[in-house]
């Protein structure tokens, strides 16, 4: 039920009088998550047809292979080295559906197309976020899949790879503000004011290709007041001084100068929300990062450094020009700022230039797994020769089944490229879970 307390917020986050934005986000407010948890059917998630793949690509690793990868690259010293490794195939590969009981953590799939969007299983494995498709198991070729989901246990075999602790009910799309721990344990808050994007990359969870309407009209965009009020009234508890990161992840701007606009409002009132708690161009070790193509020239750089920004982020994604035109392009950016239009050249000049104003604080993003192997190593040699020192990379994961012919790499390239990577570079985006976190309770049910 929805109660005052939840549309005396919509009311006080929403100031522009217009009902249906309004009603739009107390619906958001008000969803269950809990209820598109395990309504999925077994019949339903087995309504899928076997995709092509390219070249090498194949997810039907057997136990023995998968030994065999791990002693080639030297991931097998002990257990939790070797079940590490396991975790990400897992990941790569897809689960299939073991028994009834497993049937309760699989995600409902609601406001696309029938037979687009894969089921998937997302939740906690430890404090380690884990999202994977569910693959039907009528699929018998190169797409099939060897990890069952049993319960709340995933196997390959006799092999237990991991145990589900909690489920998330909440939904990546609908996500408009969440709060991490990295790999320092330094408390991050990460908003996405956007769930709308004209960009329509097309490996993106986000993309609206087969979305139906009812799902697009139930989106919204929030205006930087909007989300800096939303902040106010979600976490007003929360300890600004202990935060060291805000980061806008979203959908695309449309124009740098919308983003600069939007960037200033943001970083002045989480000034005022914060009663200065938050704010790095006061308080060393705190920083806002944006991730976003537009940033490109020095001059640019240090228009943001002016409102709090201290890590440049550009998210590369795909190092093949060909590629990037063909899965980042949109019809509705021609004005020279569509993002599969910039070459990969300019990409590193953005990159180097950027050490100019961040120093060591530029973080490019790559996707492994788009790319071909030799293309993804030969960019990443690059990045090094240009002076990166980090490097944040994602697997790419299918939700969608029009996506699976985007993959050009096999499992064996993608652990010698994240091999590479380590070896090179620092990876500084790494997200833990924990229970006292903010909203816990609100976006994940204990198993």
């Amino acid at each position: 039920m929805v109660t005052m307390d939840t549309k005396a917020k919509v009311n006080y986050i929403i100031m522009d009088d217009t009902e249906d934005r309004s009603e739009i986000l107390l619906k958001q407010f008000s969803r269950n998550g809990v209820r598109h948890i395990g309504t999925a059917t077994y019949e339903q998630t087995e309504e899928y047809d076997e995709p092509y793949l390219h070249g090498s690509v194949r997810f039907d690793y057997s136990l023995d292979e998968l030994e065999e990868i791990a002693g080639k690259y030297g991931l097998n010293s002990n257990e939790n080295q070797f079940r590490s490794f396991v975790l990400q195939a897992v990941q790569y590969c897809g689960v299939r559906i073991g028994d009834e009981e497993a049937m309760r953590y699989v995600k409902t799939i609601s406001g696309f197309e029938t037979g687009f969007r894969y089921y998937r299983i997302a939740g906690l494995l430890g404090t380690t976020r884990f999202t994977v498709r569910v693959v039907p198991s009528h699929w018998t070729g190169r797409a099939s899949t060897n990890f069952v989901l049993q319960g709340s246990k995933i196997w390959i075999e006799d092999f237990l790879v991991g145990e589900l602790g909690a489920v998330f009910t909440g939904s990546s799309i609908y996500n408009l503000s969440y709060i991490t721990e990295n790999q320092k344990e330094e408390m991050v808050l990460s908003i996405n004011p956007f769930q709308k994007c004209a960009q329509h990359c097309k490996f993106c969870f986000k993309g609206t290709r087969a979305m139906l309407p009812t799902l697009r009209d139930s989106l919204i965009n929030l205006s930087a007041e909007e989300i800096v009020r939303l902040l106010e009234v979600e976490y007003p508890e929360l300890d600004y001084s202990g935060l060291t990161e805000l980061v806008l992840l979203t959908a695309r701007f449309g124009t740098l100068n919308q983003l600069l606009l939007y960037l200033e409002k943001l970083y002045k009132g989480i000034k005022i929300i914060s009663k200065g708690a938050f704010d790095p161009n006061v308080h060393d070790g705190q920083r806002i990062k944006i991730s976003t193509h537009l940033i490109s020239t020095i001059e640019d750089m240090k228009k943001v450094e002016k409102f709090g920004v201290r890590r440049y982020i550009y998210p590369v994604e795909i190092f093949n020009d060909t590629l990037r035109q063909k899965y980042m392009s949109s019809q509705f950016y021609r004005d020279g700022n569509n993002k599969g239009d910039i070459s990969i050249d300019r990409v590193y000049k953005s990159l180097s230039d950027a050490k100019q104003v961040f120093g060591e604080e530029v973080e490019p993003v790559v996707i492994l797994g788009i790319d071909n192997f030799d293309d993804t190593i030969n960019g990443i040699s690059y990045l090094k020769k240009i002076g990166m020192s980090m490097l944040t990379h994602n697997i790419f994961r299918v939700y969608d089944s029009d996506q699976m012919e985007m993959y050009h790499m096999s499992l064996e390239e993608i652990i010698e490229t994240q091999i590479l990577i380590s070896q090179n570079f620092e990876s500084p985006f790494r997200q833990r879970i924990t229970k006292d976190l903010p909203k816990y309770h609100e976006k994940y049910r204990d198993i």
